[in-house]
């Protein structure tokens, strides 16, 4: 199954820390996050040609070796292991990558799930894996698009009202703003809608500085697996949007091997308009720290 680089860029974070090279490193710590739940996405599997054991077999091995990568570089590097959500083993494997991995954080992909945000079990099933990972103190890095035609803004703040609220303990770090790459008006309404369900919670006395948003390919340079470059009006709404939701809830991500993140940093600036001042306060920004 090809992807958009080699194979090799994606086995180990060696050249972004610069790992027994001469080189300085590109980053001083970085998040390693499984691709496990590829392989448990329908069309993926179908492809593959995949039994359910086969498929069990290959998320663990996934999620086996991030955690060996990330444990490469103790202090530099933490590992993400991910499921699935819908399928059978989705919670067994999540508890194993617990109990005896010990991986740092849980990823989430709800669209590789097939999760659809207006199916009430589906969303219990969400739910109940975040209470898991709130319990055990484990940070969760959510895509949240669905990418599902005929979902609204309100669905997103149901999400948000009815599994996300609930969690008031859980570090949850949301990739892409929310969408599932650029800064098109769809991404844009996710984040939005996110960010005033925060301001709803702020005002309720309940301010969850704990949740998160990724810069992980928003800002594209050029086309980028289906998604148009980002235009002046997305990026210069972009730098005003991060400005609300208020600059100490964004985390640096640049969506590495795809993307390169000095270059996600240099585009914040180029064609967003933030300031040195404010790219500090996002490079400072940690949630994730090993």
């Amino acid at each position: 199954v090809p992807f958009s680089r080699p194979d090799e860029v994606y086995l180990s974070a060696r050249t972004l820390l610069a790992e027994g090279g001469a080189e300085p490193a590109v980053v001083e710590g970085v998040a390693l996050v499984s691709m496990a739940h590829m392989y448990g996405r329908s069309g993926f599997r179908a492809e593959m040609g995949l039994s359910l054991e086969e498929e069990r077999t290959r998320a663990a091995r996934e999620n086996d070796h991030v955690v060996r990568e990330a444990a490469r570089t103790p202090g530099r590097a933490v590992a993400f292991c991910s499921v699935a959500v819908l399928r059978p083993y989705a919670e067994a494997e999540l508890d194993r990558c617990h109990a005896e991995l010990h991986a740092a954080g849980v990823k989430l992909h709800l669209a590789a799930s097939d999760v659809d945000l207006a199916d009430a079990n589906h969303l219990e099933v969400v739910g109940r894996i975040l209470a898991r990972a709130e319990e055990r103190g484990q940070p969760v890095l959510l895509h949240v698009d669905p990418q599902r035609r005929g979902l609204v803004a309100a669905d997103i703040a149901h999400f948000a009202r009815t599994v996300l609220a609930p969690r008031r303990e859980l570090t949850l770090l949301v990739a892409h703003l929310g969408g599932s790459g650029g800064y098109g008006p769809w991404t844009r309404q996710v984040f939005g809608t996110l960010v005033d369900w925060l301001e709803e919670r702020r005002a309720a006395g309940d301010p969850r500085p704990r949740v998160f948003f990724d810069t992980s390919a928003v800002i594209l340079e050029k086309e980028s697996e289906g998604v148009p470059p980002t235009t002046t009006e997305e990026a210069s709404a972009l730098g005003a949007d991060l400005r609300r939701a208020g600059l100490g809830r964004i985390v640096l991500g640049s969506d590495h091997p795809v993307f390169d993140p000095r270059r996600t940093l240099a585009l914040l600036t180029e064609r967003a308009g933030l300031t040195p001042g404010e790219l500090a306060t996002i490079a400072a920004n940690r949630p994730l720290d090993p």
